[in-house]
């Protein structure tokens, strides 16, 4: 039995804090293979055939709660990886986090092959270490994006020893679009009233998250300055997995109240599932992504499926997303009021568009690509 590592955070025994992961693994082990998950800040192996937990706590756990936490994370990691020196067949990394490149070498003795994902935090958020360390990929079998023009921006961080040659295109598992097929254009109305929506406006949904990256200040500076506000109510998702609010939430929150009329918008900031979340999708009209830096959001995917139009900046790498879906490109948020009261959706020209782009999502990024995941495995281990 071929044995595969994941090393990736978690939230729950035996699952990554990523469901497309999640998904990958569940259909790895119904075709045979064996996975096991270690965590590097829990400092714990989780066997997920077997339901076993293994701990790798080097000190009491008290110790872990002072500052001296992520040397001895450091610490346990590299004791796990001596330990389990070539006891799998791939070890394969989700999130390429600091701690993996100042040790390339015993991660990469983990196993017989070594596979990174890469997301778009691994490479656009910078430090001495991510600048200097890179090793890891000289040593890497295969580097995973969604994105191949992320890529290049890889690359770029390591023009010694660039990364393009051992680099593949895999699309992420969407398992939840489930949520979404049987979702039809006429349903929106519908779906407005259940969640009681103003079914007379425009339902903009603003970002995925809290974070600076979505740029929701300016977003909102430009928002409260449209022409006809009252013909829209915004929606805000800021939520997370906690479902206790952090410093950057609660000064958005106080921002959003601060500017916007209290009853133009709505704050989700209770965790979402990913069938509550589809609910919110289904009475979106329109869905502003304006992140500074990223490789390709799954909330973009999302709302097209809900028969969402999509507004997103030409800076972001989505050439091969925006050459298959429709979008409505802008080079600045300043051009955000514009683009928005730009859009009738009540034209049938715009509303076939957003019906091809329901199809084209489910054909280029749903659940159907898991083939080609599983292919990738079996082509690494034969190689």
């Amino acid at each position: 039995m071929d044995k595969i590592l994941i090393l990736a955070r978690s939230n729950n025994p035996f699952k990554t804090v990523r469901r497309d992961y999640d998904y990958i693994i569940s259909n790895l082990i119904e075709l045979g293979y064996s996975v096991d998950i270690y965590d590097p800040k829990q400092r714990i192996l989780m066997k997920v055939n077997t339901k076993e937990t293994i701990s790798y706590n080097l000190l009491p756990t008290v110790f872990y709660k002072i500052k001296l936490n992520i040397l001895l994370n450091l610490l346990s990691l590299i004791y796990f990886s001596v330990k389990n020196k070539q006891k799998y067949s791939i070890v394969q990394i989700n999130y390429l986090r600091e701690e993996y490149l100042v040790i390339p070498s015993l991660i990469r003795n983990i196993g017989g092959k070594l596979v990174i994902s890469l997301f778009g935090s691994d490479i656009n958020k910078r430090s001495f270490i991510k600048n200097n360390f890179t090793r890891i990929f000289t040593l890497a079998n295969k580097v995973i994006v969604t994105n191949l023009n992320f890529g290049k921006i890889v690359d770029s961080y390591n023009k010694n020893n660039p990364v393009s040659p051992k680099m593949i295109q895999l699309m992420l598992p969407q398992d939840h679009f489930i949520y979404y097929k049987p979702f039809t254009l006429t349903n929106k109305v519908e779906s407005k009233q259940k969640m009681n929506y103003p079914i007379e406006k425009t339902i903009v949904a603003i970002g995925t998250n809290s974070t600076e990256n979505e740029q929701h200040e300016l977003i909102i500076d430009q928002i409260k300055e449209l022409t006809n506000y009252s013909n829209y109510y915004f929606i805000f998702n800021l939520s997370n997995r906690y479902n206790i609010l952090n410093d950057r939430e609660k000064k958005l929150i106080q921002y959003i109240k601060d500017t916007l009329p209290n009853d133009s918008y709505k704050i989700h900031t209770e965790f979402l599932s990913y069938e509550d979340m589809a609910l919110v999708r289904h009475v979106t009209d329109i869905f502003v992504n304006m992140r500074k830096i990223d490789q390709l959001a799954a909330s973009m995917l999302e709302s097209n499926l809900a028969y969402s139009y999509v507004i997103t900046g030409d800076w972001l790498p989505y050439e091969d997303y925006v050459q298959s879906v429709y979008t409505k490109l802008i080079s600045n948020v300043s051009e955000l009021n514009n683009a928005i009261e730009s859009i009738n959706l009540q034209d049938s020209e715009l509303q076939e568009k957003l019906t091809k782009n329901k199809q084209t999502v489910l054909e280029k990024y749903d659940n159907n690509v898991l083939s080609t995941w599983l292919e990738m495995y079996k082509s690494v281990l034969s190689e």
